[in-house]
């Protein structure tokens, strides 16, 4: 059974969206809709308290309906709305936010989705991850959707893979506790290991020094759950890659 209770009503307007900030799950962003309200944007830094408190950040922004929103992922503070007349954005989001039409490229119409792309898939077997990490995509009402890629880049894990992407052989695969794969050093060299679920979610990165010469690497993987996972292992210029999968 599944208990559910109230912890916020908004007299006279209905929730439209709720955004959660990909860096931080106590900080959501809810907007409005209906006519006639002064405040249609409020946003809790609480979220998972029993009882978390939600204040308006409506601002100077316009008393209109707000359809939807988001919390850019590179930044906490940027807060980017999808309102009846169009996309309206913050970089300081407060109490007393300042908001901006940012319709370059768009009239002011209507928007009633707007989303972004916050997964990236590290390369596999030589197949590139997807381009549009970070990517903006609103849908209109009536004109059509969107894409704004002003944010393509930002920290994206795939913006630093090698010009030179080679298989890695891991063993044991399947793998228990243990991630075991050899590495021949033609120098003295930092080592950075990545360990991506398929979702492209970062799940553990470790650095390490190596000597030249062949080395042999083990990584604990006892702390991974049960699935399948990418490791990445940069040296320099070169990167090489290996799927393993954890059972226990």
């Amino acid at each position: 059974m599944i208990n559910s209770s109230v912890i916020k009503e908004f007299d006279g307007r209905y929730i439209t969206s709720v955004a959660v900030d990909p860096n931080n799950d106590n900080h959501v962003v809810v907007t409005l809709g209906n006519y006639g309200n002064s405040t249609y944007v409020y946003r809790s830094t609480n979220a998972l308290d029993q009882f978390p408190v939600f204040e308006s950040i409506q601002g100077n922004l316009p008393t209109m309906p707000v359809y939807s929103a988001i919390i850019e992922m590179s930044s906490s503070s940027r807060v980017i709305l999808g309102t009846e007349m169009g996309i309206y954005s913050t970089n300081a989001v407060s109490s007393n936010t300042v908001w901006a039409p940012d319709n370059f490229g768009l009239d002011p119409l209507p928007v009633m989705m707007v989303r972004q792309q916050t997964i990236s898939r590290p390369w596999i077997e030589n197949i590139t991850g997807v381009n549009n990490y970070g990517a903006i995509y609103i849908a209109t009402h009536g004109n059509g959707i969107y894409e704004n890629r002003q944010y393509v880049g930002i920290d994206d894990p795939q913006q630093q893979a090698s010009t030179s992407t080679k298989l890695l052989k891991v063993y044991p695969n399947p793998v228990t506790d243990k991630v075991n794969f050899k590495l021949l050093m033609s120098q003295n060299e930092k080592v950075k290991v990545d360990i991506y679920n398929l979702n492209g979610s970062l799940v553990k990165s470790i650095d390490m020094n190596l000597l030249r010469g062949e080395q042999a690497v083990s990584v604990t993987a006892g702390d991974l759950t049960n699935g399948t996972y990418i490791l990445q292992v940069t040296s320099g210029a070169k990167t090489q890659v290996a799927k393993f999968v954890v059972t226990r």
